[in-house]
């Protein structure tokens, strides 16, 4: 699976894009859990920084009131 792209270039490697996100992240709050998060090693190695970086990691339900119907469809701007 290959990280969200910040319209990134489509033939960039996992490596270079998962260097792209955590910088990203890094600038941000949190780090919202979507369905199945633990099954993606890119999303795996977000949340485990982010804890280890006292960062908050929630599920979406925790971040929204009321809890969106289908939060795969986020889009990050």
């Amino acid at each position: 699976m290959r990280p969200y792209s910040f319209d990134l270039p489509e033939d960039i490697s996992w490596n270079e894009a998962m260097k792209y996100d955590i910088r990203e992240m890094l600038r941000c709050d949190g780090v919202v859990l979507l369905a199945n998060w633990d099954d993606s090693k890119g999303a795996c190695i977000e949340a485990r920084l982010a804890a280890d970086l006292g960062m908050a990691t929630r599920p979406v339900s925790r971040w929204v009131n009321p809890p969106l119907k289908n939060p795969q469809k986020i889009i990050s701007t």
